[in-house]
């Protein structure tokens, strides 16, 4: 894990997943190697990452790889094309590394305040 997310998600290591979502990330992130996109990182957020999820809110995933960063929309079908019947409640937000270090970027922002770091 690189040092620097960590100052920048202090909040991530006090957060806990549910068992039910962790296995959904966890297959999805199986899913990622299979597909042999280089992830630097993975990291949950929004309600799922908050503690207020409701039955049918979804699970917000950022991936933030090298390979990210051309465009945006066909590189979020790519990965919602790696979800499957089991990973149905999956949403990938993907990230270029110097993208994500955007200031300005409101998403970015609210991933690292709440965000859970997986890898």
């Amino acid at each position: 894990m690189d040092k620097n997310l960590w100052r920048i998600l202090p909040m991530a290591s006090q957060k806990k997943l549910t068992k039910e979502i962790a296995l959904q990330v966890s297959r999805f992130a199986k899913q990622l190697q299979l597909s042999k996109i280089p992830v630097n990182h993975l990291i949950v957020f929004g309600s799922q990452a908050k503690g207020d999820a409701k039955p049918w809110s979804d699970i917000d995933i950022c991936v933030i790889s090298d390979t990210f960063g051309k465009d945006r929309h066909r590189e979020r079908v790519t990965l919602m094309k790696l979800t499957d019947e089991k990973t149905i409640d999956i949403e990938p937000h993907p990230y270029h590394p110097r993208d994500f270090a955007d200031k300005w970027d409101p998403l970015a922002h609210e991933i690292k305040k709440y965000g859970i770091v997986i890898k």
